[in-house]
């Protein structure tokens, strides 16, 4: 507090001006540690151990008279080392008299006492400076002062304005107080315009505390909502401008349009990092609003549009064509030219520095962008994508350093917004000669997506659909293809522009342009050893000018032009399948396989996994039976696309010698060297392979164009999977599908409920108990494979695949232990793919059975999972197996079967007595259905549904019961015409067996009842 003060009189002495050996009339000379008066000195307080101190331990025995004069001795001293001439008697009159005034010792002992406690408690505290300590003598603290008033005399309008001698209004008052608002507010225009743009601090601190009391509010306009404030009990409170007050009627002054008590919105700082204003920010001293000392400091401003939606935005300029001539206008750009930068921050790391300045005045700056404008970061404004609006800010600076002129630099956010948007490609396609489909078609929607509409427009009147709208194409580009690309653009092109760019692949395409708006070029494709070097993705690049002089901008949230490249194409040819296999052997044919279902890829436009999901194929075998050891095999392939070599083919342990073209191929193999090598079932295992193309291991998922962003590492196809079952690679394998061999009777799957409930109530050893019972009654002198899948829990699945250990897949079932939720749906869908991947094709049925005890608990739906796997389980059919006879013969033709369109329902109750227990009561539901097939065969299924009953005894409501509405184990029988007339009538006959003894639901339920009234444990 004493070197503010020594400061502040160091400050008056030099208002008296020098006159070469000193200042003023009497020469004073100044100590070179006089220090200067910086902003902290408006803001100085004791601290409650320095009052203490100050004080001193005699404080209170003497009444506090000779510390207090002490203190008024010491600020006299530091003046007159200071001036050298300064003494007690030039202190104000307040002072003097503080100093040989008497005060009750009562008073004074009271105040030293809270000090002592105050000093304990806070030493660094300030709460007896600003008011703690009580009134002294009729003086107010130093909390009744905005600062410290030490040298204020009685009546400052008394004071001349000038005087030699630093007794002056000017001097006193800028430096001393912050009072006396009257004599301020009536000469505020004149007193603050020679404050404004000084770089010395005292002036810029002063300018600050003086403009605060004129500034009311910042104009609106803008959106910026900010005023003068105070803190009221955490609340921000709207204050008066402190001269509105102080001054019956006064008017603010103008400041020649560059108003203060209503100011410009550019004079709010912006935080360009968080995109938003730095409202009601107080200086680093807390002397004014951030927003005020921008206005002495005089930052450069610039006026928005008048138009008031663009107001809103902070838009001071648009840009319709680059070639215009465009001004911005405001105020403090300064005189002499500056630095004018468009970009998104004012650090320069994204801006664009604007050199074509054609004229600069304080007030208006006119500029070209059209050299740089391709160059400026335009980004979409949040929420105008819709509408394309891109915007940037503008930066002005005036000429000079922070150091001489500390507002230079503009602040405030002006934006920029671009009308004259980048040319976009509108629509795109390209045609291979002699192909019927287009390998790539693109439209831009017409209508952006709901989603992407900002709320001011989804009302508005929407636009007129594209009277000629782009179906969508992506298909793999083959070798030796002759391409034709037409691109057109939603705006007129300059078609002569230099720097334009069209290449595909990285290779310039040649063109013309066919009209303002469209393009076509042309590409060859090349073949063979030139076109398997350049498969893979194939980038379309497109940079075109616009008749507006926008350049193409394919990012536009990063800095300059970018040509588009959202655009490419797929130099590949589709993965190969074996479709059909036939082999001959022993006089006959022993195995017969083709795929069925899936898509016709000939026919698809889009040939993508987004735009047909992953479609499934079963391998139909119609024929699967025992073969020779002895003699020659004769196999017959047929592939999906044409061979540029022969495959290889292995099988067993024999190689066969293939001959063929194209599509269809054919060898003979040494069946007794095949049959050196069996797997671990016996089987032949047919192998085929190819070279120069990829080649599908699994066909039963078929191989689709991955999305283009998850392209990487050659991997662009779905479903290309490298081994039967497996995962999509990027090179497939050999096809392992096939082997010959005895079919197995049957493939069986069971699903287990592994879900917490079934460890309640003995569920899960029942379960157990039923898994072993089944194993226990599969007919031994059938061969019969198995699988599993069990789950604990929404993602905790485990599975046995296929095989025909039966013992290893029943010892995995017993040891499954009740844990978490049930996703019973997702099991479904486990043991689907398990069926279609894995199962053996040349079984004579394909069946599951699931024990389970609860309803789905983890949002699957069951309902669809339970339809879609037995749908694939009733498509499988049965392969004609039986041995072939001794001498081949003409196979007669089948008979007609009479297919008889059927389909009930029908139920029985079923109870196992449970002599000293409950008795175990079950509903059953028998299902059954026969109807013709669209392709001429017969199809009839019989399904038997055990549906367990539970139930109780409580005191209140006696016995208690209900039905599981999931069903514990299911058994399907399936006919098929294909299998001949008995096939159906075996299952006619096992339906028509129990129909006879069914009813319907209600009987079925009031029978449950009823065996639940008799089911009393025995006495025992």
């Amino acid at each position: 507090i004493l070197r503010c003060a020594g400061a502040g009189f160091t400050e008056v002495i030099r208002g008296f001006g020098s006159n070469g050996s000193g200042y003023g009339l009497e020469a004073v000379a100044l100590s070179p540690e006089a220090g200067s008066l910086g902003p902290h000195c408006f803001d100085a307080w004791a601290t409650n151990e320095a009052i203490v101190m100050g004080m001193g331990p005699e404080f209170a025995a003497a009444g506090g008279v000779a510390t207090l004069a002490q203190a008024v001795i010491r600020i006299g001293t530091l003046v007159s080392e200071t001036s050298g001439l300064a003494s007690a008697e030039d202190l104000p009159s307040q002072i003097r008299g503080f100093v040989y005034s008497r005060n009750d010792t009562l008073s004074v002992s009271r105040i030293y006492v809270r000090a002592r406690l105050a000093a304990f408690v806070d030493p660094a505290g300030l709460d007896l400076a600003q008011g703690g300590m009580g009134e002294l003598m009729n003086i107010p603290t130093g909390d009744a002062y905005p600062v410290a008033s030490y040298l204020e005399p009685a009546a400052l309008s008394a004071l001349p304005d000038r005087d030699r001698r630093g007794r002056d209004a000017e001097s006193v008052f800028g430096f001393f107080n912050r009072a006396h608002s009257d004599y301020f507010c009536g000469r505020s225009e004149e007193l603050l315009e020679s404050l404004r743009r000084s770089a010395d601090p005292s002036d810029r601190a002063t300018c600050r505390i003086l403009a605060q009391r004129i500034y009311a509010q910042t104009d609106d306009r803008t959106g910026i909502d900010e005023h003068a404030f105070v803190d009221l009990n955490g609340s921000r409170q709207q204050t008066e401008p402190l001269c509105r007050l102080s001054r019956a009627g006064w008017t603010p002054p103008d400041f020649g349009g560059d108003e203060l008590e209503t100011l410009h919105p550019g004079y709010v700082s912006w935080d360009f990092a968080a995109d938003t204003a730095r409202a009601y920010a107080l200086t680093p001293e807390g002397l004014s609003m951030q927003t005020v000392a921008n206005w002495c400091d005089a930052t450069p401003v610039i006026d928005t549009l008048d138009d008031e939606d663009l107001a809103l935005d902070r838009v001071v300029l648009e840009i319709e064509d680059t070639r215009d001539t465009l001004a911005i206008y405001g105020r403090n750009f300064g005189e002499e030219r500056g630095s004018l930068r468009i970009g998104q921050r004012p650090d320069g790391s994204d801006t664009v520095e604007i050199t074509d300045i054609l004229t600069w005045t304080n007030t208006r700056i006119q500029f070209r962008v059209e050299d740089v404008f391709a160059d400026i970061p335009f980004r979409d404004r949040p929420g105008g994508e819709a509408d394309r609006v891109s915007e940037a800010r503008i930066f002005v600076a005036r000429p000079g350093t922070p150091e001489t002129d500390p507002g230079l630099n503009s602040v405030g956010s002006f934006v920029v917004r671009r009308l004259v948007e980048p040319p976009r490609v509108s629509r795109l396609t390209v045609e291979a000669r002699g192909e019927n489909l287009p390998v790539y078609a693109y439209g831009r929607p017409v209508n952006p997506p709901l989603e992407d509409v900002s709320a001011t427009r989804l009302f508005s009147t929407p636009q007129a659909d594209d009277p000629d709208p782009v179906e969508p194409a992506f298909r793999p580009v083959g070798p030796g293809r002759s391409l034709t690309l037409e691109i057109s653009f939603d705006t007129d092109i300059e078609r002569d522009a230099e720097g334009q760019i069209f290449t595909l692949g990285g290779e310039p395409l040649e063109g013309r342009w066919l009209d303002n708006r469209r393009w076509r070029g042309r590409y060859d494709v090349p073949d063979a050893e030139a076109y398997d070097a350049l498969r893979g993705a194939m980038p379309l690049e497109i940079s075109v000018r616009s008749r507006r002089g926008a350049w193409t901008d394919g990012n536009p949230q990063a800095a300059g032009p970018e040509p588009d490249r959202d655009h490419q194409l797929l130099f590949d040819r589709l993965p190969v399948v074996l479709e059909r296999i036939s082999v001959r052997a022993g006089g006959g044919t022993v195995y017969s396989a083709q795929w069925a279902g899936g898509l016709d890829l000939e026919r698809e436009r889009q040939l993508t996994t987004a735009a047909l999901g992953e479609p499934i194929r079963t391998l139909d075998v119609d024929v699967a039976r025992a073969v020779s050891e002895t003699g020659e095999g004769r196999l017959r392939l047929r592939f999906s696309d044409a061979l540029d070599s022969a495959p290889t083919v292995t099988v067993g342990g024999a190689s066969a010698d293939m001959r063929g073209d194209g599509r269809d191929w054919q060898g003979g193999v040494d069946m007794a060297e095949a049959a050196s090598l069996r797997d671990s079932n016996g089987d032949l295992q047919v192998s085929v392979s190819i070279e120069g193309r990829l080649m599908d291991a699994d066909p039963a998922s078929q191989a689709l164009i991955r999305t283009p962003d998850t392209w990487s590492g050659g991997a662009y196809w779905d479903g290309l999977e490298a081994q039967r079952g497996g995962r999509t690679t990027a090179t497939g394998g050999p096809d392992m599908w096939h082997r010959l061999g005895e079919a197995p009777a049957l493939s069986f799957l069971i699903i287990l409920d592994g879900s917490g409930s079934m460890g309640e109530e003995g569920r899960m050893e029942y379960a157990r108990e039923g898994i072993t019972r089944s194993f226990a009654n599969f007919p031994e002198d059938e061969v019969i494979e198995f699988a599993a899948v069990a789950f604990n829990g929404c993602n905790g699945f485990t599975t046995r695949n296929f095989t025909r250990d039966a013992d290893s897949v029943r010892q995995f079932l017993v040891s499954v232990t009740p844990y978490d939720y049930t996703p019973l749906a997702a099991a479904h869908d486990v043991a689907r793919d398990l069926f279609t991947h894995n199962a053996d094709p040349r079984s004579q049925a394909w069946r599951y059975a699931s024990f389970t005890d609860g309803e789905e608990s983890c949002d699957g739906n069951v309902t669809s999972a339970i339809r879609e796997l037995e749908t694939l389980l009733a498509r499988h059919e049965a392969p004609e197996s039986a041995p072939l006879p001794e001498t081949e013969v003409a196979e007669e033709p089948r008979p007609a079967v009479n297919c008889r369109a059927d389909s009930w329902s029908g139920y029985a109750v079923e109870v196992e007595d449970g002599g000293l227990h409950l008795d175990r009561i079950t509903l059953v539901e028998h299902n059954f259905s026969e109807r013709a097939l669209p392709d001429g065969r017969c199809l009839n299924v019989y399904e038997v549904k055990d549906f367990g009953v539970y139930y109780g005894r409580s005191q209140s409501s006696g016995w208690r019961w209900g039905i599981n509405s999931r069903a514990s184990q299911t058994r399907t029988e399936v006919g098929s015409a294909t299998q001949g007339q008995a096939s159906l009538d075996r299952v006619r006959n096992l339906a028509g067996a129990a129909r006879s003894g069914l009813t319907d639901l209600p009987t079925a339920r009031r029978r449950v009842g009823e065996a639940v009234s008799a089911a009393d444990p025995e006495q025992g």
